[in-house]
């Protein structure tokens, strides 16, 4: 029986692309690889719904059950269509942590270097553009990390509540070696009338912050007014701007946690439009989606008027008075 089985100039399928092969499989005393290969159109799953089309060499060495993988590659145009929405991203960046936590550890120990020159696009309702830069697969599959920098290219442009933006500035970063979670750092802009508005968007999935500016300047609350319903807050009347305020921010929320499966839970948030006057939005996370509004007004010392809209569509309006004994 052989000790090793040499190969040279081997041809394969994998992955949907094409292979060639060479090195060496030891039979003798364990099997063992030391294989070089070429690889053009080969895919690679990263996200659900999206594969990257690569071209590269890279060596799998070592022994059955402890693998490794190294090599450097080239992102070939690769076009991401998968319809998604904000939702659907921080409900994946909430869900990520849990699949690997109960995914088993794998046998097969990756760092492969990906080049992106701009091949890199994304083709959707909610976006489109192309980005470049450079990424790092690391770890043991199943949790695979990414570590590098995407940067978006000039020309892009996406859609956030019902408004289309020109992308100014966009960067993705990595710096997970143990997991796949992008901190996105962008700025956009779009015409409203006649201001210049400036959308930026910060953070990671789970925790992301919104900013806005105007050119010429405008308060916070006139710009989301502009954005939610055209007008400034002053011409929209402030009660229906405010709740408009609050819901702009939860809106991308409320869809998330639905799919969850938890019909108990909620998300409340607050908006305090002036000292006495506070709106408070809930939304039930079910697939109903049931919200209750809720105005109060501080009319006095411990005195308060709250008007709320409730789950059923029915409104009420109570006065309370608050006194410690």
């Amino acid at each position: 029986m052989p000790e090793a089985i040499r190969l040279s100039d081997v041809t394969a399928q994998m992955a949907g692309g094409d292979a060639r092969v060479g090195g060496r499989i030891a039979l003798s005393p364990a099997l063992e690889l030391d294989l070089e290969i070429l690889a053009d159109r080969f895919r690679w799953p990263v996200a659900p719904g999206f594969s990257a089309n690569l071209r590269g060499s890279a060596r799998l060495a070592g022994p059955i059950g402890n693998l490794s993988l190294t090599g450097s590659t080239v992102l070939q145009r690769t076009t991401y269509r998968r319809e998604l929405n904000l939702q659907r991203l921080v409900l994946e960046g909430f869900l990520a942590p849990q699949r690997l936590a109960e995914a088993p550890t794998g046998e097969l120990t990756i760092n492969l270097t990906v080049a992106i020159p701009g091949t890199l696009e994304v083709d959707t309702s909610l976006a489109r553009l192309a980005a470049r830069g450079e990424l790092r697969l690391v770890g043991d599959v199943p949790q695979i990390g990414l570590l590098g920098r995407l940067e978006v290219l000039p020309g892009g442009e996406f859609e956030f509540a019902g408004n289309r933006y020109e992308l100014l500035r966009g960067t993705v970063t990595f710096t997970n070696p143990e997991a796949i979670e992008p901190f996105v750092d962008l700025l956009a802009g779009t015409t409203v009338q006649s201001w210049e508005v400036t959308f930026g968007l910060v953070g990671t999935l789970d925790r992301l912050t919104a900013s806005f500016s105007s050119n010429p300047p405008l308060p916070e609350m006139d710009i989301v007014a502009l954005l939610a319903l055209g007008r400034r807050a002053d011409e929209a009347g402030e009660l229906q701007a405010g709740v408009v305020a609050t819901s702009f921010f939860t809106e991308q929320l409320t869809g998330v946690a639905g799919e969850t499966g938890d019909p108990a839970a909620r998300v409340t948030m607050v908006k305090q439009l002036s000292r006495d006057w506070t709106v408070t939005v809930s939304t039930n996370l079910a697939a109903n989606r049931e919200e209750i509004v809720t105005s109060r007004w501080r009319v006095g010392e411990g005195v308060f008027v709250e008007a709320a809209r409730e789950a059923d569509g029915t409104y009420s309006m109570e006065l309370k008075w608050h006194r410690r004994y």
